[in-house]
């Protein structure tokens, strides 16, 4: 899955867990999990994960 996919999926993954953007990068516990998830199904590079998930860095 490709960038645009990866955030359709994240998005998804958020609306089940009942959590908005903000919501998840505050909880490192379940941002964590979701990056595990999104790296297990897609082909992104970490630092394409980390634009996704707000701009982490992947160093």
């Amino acid at each position: 899955m490709d960038l645009e996919e990866a955030s359709t999926f994240l998005n998804e993954l958020l609306e089940n867990k009942g959590m908005n953007f903000e919501e998840m990068l505050l909880n490192k516990k379940t941002r964590d999990e979701l990056i595990k998830l999104t790296r297990g199904n897609s082909i992104l590079t970490l630092k394409e994960l980390g634009e996704l998930f707000g701009g982490l860095r992947y160093s």
